[in-house]
């Protein structure tokens, strides 16, 4: 039909993936918390070393990018701190998967305390929104 084969006809051109659902470069056991039952590993997450969050995201992203995966959902867990400290740890992942071509959405978790009332939830959607439009 006069369409030109690239390759010897026998690849398969398959489109970019979405990974939907992530959240950490390093996997648990690399990060010092055993393979356990559920109940008794969410306790050893509390006390696993402390990695970049930079470098810890750029790991993962060329992992995924390897697979094909192009754009990402990351979802963090609680990061310690308040506002202003969730909103370095988030442009510090957006710009890893940015830095490596990826495109990005973030969720991160923190915990509501007197000194970070729940009308912080709105402010900081708007900070990671704000900071993802900054980073292109």
């Amino acid at each position: 039909m006069g369409i030109p084969v690239l390759g010897t006809g026998r690849q398969v051109l398959l489109p970019r993936f979405v990974n939907a659902h992530h959240h950490i470069g390093l996997i648990p056991v690399q990060l010092g918390s055993p393979d356990m039952p559920l109940e008794l590993w969410f306790v050893t997450r509390l006390v696993m070393r402390r990695v970049d969050l930079y470098i810890d995201t750029l790991y993962s992203a060329f992992e995924m990018i390897a697979s094909g995966i192009t754009t990402v959902q990351h979802l963090h867990g609680w990061l310690p701190g308040n506002l202003a400290a969730i909103e370095a740890g988030a442009g510090e992942v957006i710009r890893a998967y940015r830095d490596v071509g990826m495109r990005v959405s973030c969720s991160f978790a923190f915990r509501t305390t007197r000194n970070s009332p729940r009308a912080c939830r709105p402010a900081c959607n708007r900070h990671c929104a704000a900071i993802s439009r900054e980073l292109g």
